[in-house]
């Protein structure tokens, strides 16, 4: 008997168990058009008339980019529960390690069966998707989430300037321990006072602060983000929370780069007030202090 052949049995007589296949990007990436099916499906039956917005193409994005728009829409479903009197997922914490297809599976999968409840609670049927045998990116799957976020949107009440708050305070948590492990002291100072501020003027605070950690990447030798083009229309608080949580995945990123735990963010820092102009005072903080970062 040669080689392979006696591998080939010797697999054959292992517990199915015990034999392990990789998970590819392809393969979660038709999981999420399963769920972009079901949410498509429930939009149809309660707000038809309602426009989802279109996302543009992604490029550059990681595993761990993907895993944190996962976790938007799951904070989305959890939304849509809560309103709607459901029991309300538990939303997984952000990753501890490097971000492999597998652990992306595991958390589209708790999404899908997330989504599956609120379609057979409304006792709908929703068509099976066909697999694509199309390789798939981080990029396209990031995109996809995305996708399936924005229609989560017609689906619940609008993100509010109380949801940039909360991310603005994972933002301040994540610079303070990024700046512990640099040996950086950051500007505790108060808040400046600013005046007539609207929710366009906070997203493109988080969008300087988008470009300023792209700078602290290169600085420690982690590959940039590609900084996405800024939305377009009327800018609302979902604009700047969609922002606010991109600029949460990759100070995730950096903190794993430095072998620091990511973000547990606790009771709020600095802020409590979800007004526009203080949280516009905060955004700008935050941009003085990742500038201590990377000089």
């Amino acid at each position: 008997m040669n080689l392979v052949k006696r591998i080939f049995m010797m697999l054959m007589l292992l517990p199915v168990s015990s034999v392990s296949f990789a998970v590819s990007l392809g393969e979660v990436h038709h999981q999420v058009n399963v769920i972009t099916s079901h949410l498509e499906t429930i939009k149809k039956h309660s707000a038809p008339d309602k426009l989802s917005r279109t996302v543009s193409v992604q490029v550059g994005k990681t595993s761990l980019h993907a895993y944190s728009k996962a976790l938007d829409l799951l904070e989305k479903i959890a939304k849509y529960q809560a309103e709607k009197g459901l029991a309300v997922v538990e939303i997984p914490s952000l990753p501890v390690k490097k971000v492999r297809s597998k652990h992306l599976m595991k958390i589209v999968q708790l999404t899908l069966q997330e989504v599956e409840k609120i379609s057979q609670s409304l006792n709908l049927t929703v068509k099976p998707i066909k697999g694509d045998d199309k390789s798939k990116t981080a990029s396209d799957l990031y995109g996809q989430i995305w996708q399936a976020s924005y229609l989560m949107d017609t689906l619940v009440s609008p993100m509010s300037m109380d949801d940039v708050r909360r991310n603005n305070v994972k933002i301040a948590q994540g610079i303070n321990d990024i700046a512990k492990r640099l040996d950086k002291e950051i500007d505790t100072q108060a808040l400046q006072t600013f005046k007539g501020k609207q929710a366009v003027d906070v997203t493109i605070g988080l969008y300087k602060l988008l470009y300023k950690l792209a700078d602290l990447e290169r600085k420690i030798k982690l590959k940039p983000l590609v900084v996405p083009n800024f939305p377009t229309g009327d800018i609302q608080a979902a604009d700047a929370y969609e922002v606010g949580s991109s600029v949460v995945a990759d100070l995730t990123r950096i903190a794993l780069k430095l072998k620091i735990p990511p973000i547990q963010a606790g009771d709020d820092i600095g802020v409590t007030s979800s007004d526009i102009d203080t949280l516009y005072a905060q955004v700008h903080q935050l941009n003085v202090s990742a500038e201590r970062l990377i000089k």
